[in-house]
């Protein structure tokens, strides 16, 4: 499903604020906050397209839209496009060093940059660090255990089949049931093969409404 450019700009902010906020976007917000240039008329009429087009959704009669899995698509897709959206790499100290205590570091880094999970494998040693429970399990979705199970699901799942999950060559930026590991459909996951540590897997796995921008630039620093 194709939109306009100007559906497009629309989508994006609803996208942002939702990120930021995890509170359904108004068109009365967008006007206030996006400077998108148009009237209020039109923002609400380009939300109703959007919605109609599946890429955000309505919770409640009265609420603002939150972005779907298409929209969140959609949106990935385009900074993924861009590269002027990753001017500056983090760079992690630990990257450099050699040893099992270094690479631990390094995934809790990576956890604290993205406020995500962290899985962090490497064939050298034959190890599989976890790290970001805490601050993954503080965003607002994982108030509902359903978010909590499907979580340890998917971590469980990608240990117990670590090895063939490694072979996985591309970067790849999964949302929810695109996942093809697991069911995850409340889930996203960045992830591709590393060689720190000797050749294994990272990935970083959160809410749907996870930072991407930030979360995709720590990732391909580490590839």
């Amino acid at each position: 499903m194709t939109m306009t450019e100007r559906q497009f700009q629309v989508l994006t902010n609803i996208v942002s604020s939702y990120i930021k906020t995890a509170l359904p976007v108004s068109s009365q917000y967008l006007e206030q906050e996006s400077r998108l240039g148009v009237s209020p008329a039109t923002i609400r009429n380009e939300m109703k397209e959007l919605t109609e087009k599946g890429f955000v959704t309505q919770p409640h009669t009265s609420a603002g839209r939150v972005p779907t899995e298409q929209g969140y698509r959609a949106f990935v897709d385009s900074i993924l496009r861009d590269q002027m959206a990753f001017p500056d790499a983090q760079s992690f100290s630990h990257a450099s060093e050699e040893g099992v205590h270094a690479l631990g570091a390094l995934a809790k880094s990576i956890a604290q940059e993205t406020s995500g999970l962290v899985v962090l494998y490497t064939a050298e040693y034959g190890l599989f660090w976890q790290e970001g429970w805490g601050g993954v399990l503080r965003e607002p979705e994982f108030r509902d255990q359903e978010h909590v199970a499907e979580l340890t699901c998917l971590v469980r799942g990608i240990e117990e089949n670590i090895e063939q999950i490694s072979q996985e060559q591309e970067f790849r930026v999964y949302i929810g049931r695109e996942n093809p590991f697991f069911q995850a459909q409340r889930l996203s996951m960045i992830m591709g093969t590393t060689v720190l540590g000797g050749k294994g897997l990272v990935a970083v796995v959160g809410p749907m409404r996870m930072a991407y921008i930030r979360n995709i630039r720590v990732m391909r620093s580490l590839l």
